[in-house]
């Protein structure tokens, strides 16, 4: 296991530097965690465990020995292919990744460029969907006009209307209430644009 771990991390490490050399060292490491990540996927398991038994049994069938390096340079073109398409998915994730950081910074920066407009705006999310209220307790108008200048054509979730509402508003507090059991991407890109704005309702009273 130690050795085909290695192996693996050798050729991941080949293939993004030979087909990825314009990246930075910096984004290289990144496209590598997301190889490892996409290679302990199931899918990827299944196929290159099919694809190695395979391999190997054609192999022994023809040869009384294995010679380690070109049974590996020539007997798995197969799981080669494989491995490259993993190095493919892998440069695709993290491009998204850094687009959507980067997108998130820069509404980030908006919003701590401007005062705010609203005092404090309440969002109760329940099965993945948003409705505002009001310091009032009366029902904000959720602007459907997605084609303003604060949304890219990065989609976060069907959310995204409520998003481009709150980016209006510009609440100075921004109260959650959530009734899902975990946060999902709608939730943590909040957190990560309105920041120390953001307020759960079971920490309001708590110190």
């Amino acid at each position: 296991m130690f050795l085909y771990l290695h192996l693996l991390n050798r050729r991941l490490h080949y293939l993004i530097n030979n087909n990825y050399f314009y990246f930075s060292d910096f984004d290289k490491d990144k496209i590598l965690e997301y190889c490892k990540e996409n290679c302990l996927e199931k899918n990827f398991s299944s196929k290159s465990e099919f694809i190695l038994r395979k391999t190997f049994k054609d192999y022994l069938l023809n040869n009384n020995k294995i010679i380690l390096k070109g049974f590996i340079n020539f007997g798995v073109k197969d799981y080669l292919i494989l491995l490259d398409e993993i190095v493919g998915q892998s440069v695709n994730n993290y491009l998204i990744e850094k687009e959507y950081m980067e997108f998130i910074e820069l509404l980030k920066c908006y919003v701590n460029s401007k005062p705010p407009i609203a005092d404090k705006i309440y969002l109760v999310y329940e099965n993945h969907n948003s409705t505002l209220i009001d310091e009032n307790g009366d029902d904000i108008l959720i602007d459907s006009n997605i084609g303003n200048q604060y949304l890219s054509d990065i989609t976060f979730s069907q959310n995204d209307y409520c998003l481009n509402t709150l980016l209006t508003l510009l609440p100075k507090e921004l109260i959650i209430n959530y009734t899902d059991q975990s946060k999902d991407d709608f939730l943590t890109t909040l957190e990560l644009i309105f920041e120390d704005r953001i307020l759960y309702s079971e920490q309001i009273g708590k110190t």
